[in-house]
């Protein structure tokens, strides 16, 4: 029996590490920990680790993009 396709979002982790952000934003990571701790991207603790839902990092993109066509 086949299994259902599934959308490519559905592939991909839904939290990432801070790396992962770093890598998809193109930013440095002391960036990306200021970003955080700023409270412009959403995060949990997972004892040491910090993780980000990919929701977060879709969001802030879309922000920006909103931003942008605004200024422009």
């Amino acid at each position: 029996m086949s299994r259902p396709a599934k959308r490519a979002s559905e592939d991909k982790p839904m939290l990432l590490k801070v790396p992962e952000v770093c890598y998809l934003l193109n930013r440095s990571r002391s960036r990306v920990y200021e970003m955080i701790y700023m409270g412009e991207l959403e995060h949990f603790r997972d004892g040491k680790s910090i993780l980000v839902p990919r929701e977060a990092v879709e969001d802030w993109v879309r922000l920006k993009r909103a931003l942008k066509s605004r200024t422009q």
